[in-house]
């Protein structure tokens, strides 16, 4: 359907918003698994001085996927609410233009439907 110049295909949005769905539900899954990147050292030298940097390091990474993940899961939903909210509107249209034809005194059979592909108000 084609609105502003634009092609809306709700169907797409929806399978897109699926996809930013699956890819945050990955990025849960990894960031889970990212405290078994830790590890516990003997108090030698190398724990005192690279596990600290090394435990931050993991820790910064949790916070950036947690957050990506939430930004993913945002988009998949303002996908998802956009094909939504334009169904909503084409149908509201649709039906508008329904009653307009159906309204006695109205336009001719077809009129409205003639006027309304070639985009007039």
């Amino acid at each position: 359907m084609t609105a502003g110049g634009f092609q809306v295909a709700p169907g797409e949005l929806r399978t897109e918003a699926g996809r930013w769905a699956a890819a945050g539900a990955r990025l849960t899954a990894l960031t889970a698994r990212m405290d078994e990147l830790r590890f516990a050292g003997d108090g030698g030298l190398l724990e005192r001085h690279f596990t600290p940097s090394y435990h931050a390091l993991i820790d910064s990474l949790v916070a950036r996927c947690t957050e990506a993940d939430d930004r993913m899961g945002e988009i998949g939903q303002t996908l998802g609410q956009l094909a939504g909210d334009y169904e909503a509107g084409e149908e509201a249209h649709a039906r508008a233009i329904r009653g307009a034809a159906a309204a006695p005194g109205s336009f001719r059979s077809g009129e409205v439907f003639r006027s309304a592909e070639a985009g007039e108000s």
